[in-house]
């Protein structure tokens, strides 16, 4: 914890010694910073919505197959027994 209040006062020091120019410079660079932060998650957020899609997309695409092969199976079934 001291370690981090000495650093702390050591960036304030920082802080107050810097130019209106580098302080307005370092003031840009932090937005930025978060800027890129927010997209990140926006990004993550959307890359897990888009997994939970593909999920739901191939699980709705399996019941339709297997119900496909069903129908296909009782078709030919009677199919079969009107040949009979």
């Amino acid at each position: 914890m001291r370690h981090m209040t000495s650093v702390s006062k050591t960036m304030k020091q920082g802080l107050c010694s810097l130019s209106k120019q580098s302080y307005v410079k370092l003031s840009l660079v932090i937005t930025r910073e978060q800027d890129l932060q927010r997209q990140v998650s926006l990004f993550k957020k959307q890359l897990v919505d888009l997994r939970s899609s593909n999920d739901s997309t191939e699980e709705k695409l399996l019941n339709q197959s297997s119900r496909q092969g069903s129908w296909n199976r009782l078709a030919n079934a009677v199919f079969i027994l009107t040949l009979l």
